[in-house]
């Protein structure tokens, strides 16, 4: 695996400038945190040799999004620009770099009513296959 911790990586990837602003978080999240949010997980990381190549590394790593809203549609919009900006980073659009995801399989868990006037926020879930050739 690369020197670059891949939870630092992932953060960069989604970038500052997604409708969850600086508010990606590796694990989780504090509830009182404002949202939309961002929460996601490494779950799984393989690094392999490239045979028949000097200096070329596949990264392989598995990771679970969780975009936090105020509504589904909301929290679905958010998961898919963070798939795209992290599809589109430069780290995979420059020259000897590639990535491809399995298609984001979305679970998406409904505001849940709580006492008096407090509601849940609506949570999307993206789980990719990142690959990196480096």
């Amino acid at each position: 695996m690369s020197a670059n911790p891949i939870e630092a990586r992932v953060k960069t990837w989604i970038g500052a400038a997604s409708a969850a602003g600086t508010r990606v978080y590796n694990g989780s999240r504090m509830q009182s945190t404002d949202l939309p949010a961002i929460v996601f997980e490494v779950t799984d990381g393989a690094a392999a040799s490239l045979a028949g190549t000097t200096g070329n590394n596949l990264d392989q790593w598995s990771v679970t999004l969780k975009a936090v809203a105020e509504t589904q549609f909301a929290a679905q919009n958010l998961a898919e620009d963070a798939v795209v900006r992290i599809n589109s980073h430069s780290d995979f659009t420059t020259a000897g770099a590639s990535v491809c995801y399995e298609p984001t399989y979305r679970t998406i868990e409904e505001p849940i009513l709580g006492e008096g006037d407090e509601a849940a926020p609506a949570i999307c879930t993206a789980t990719l296959i990142i690959m990196h050739r480096i």
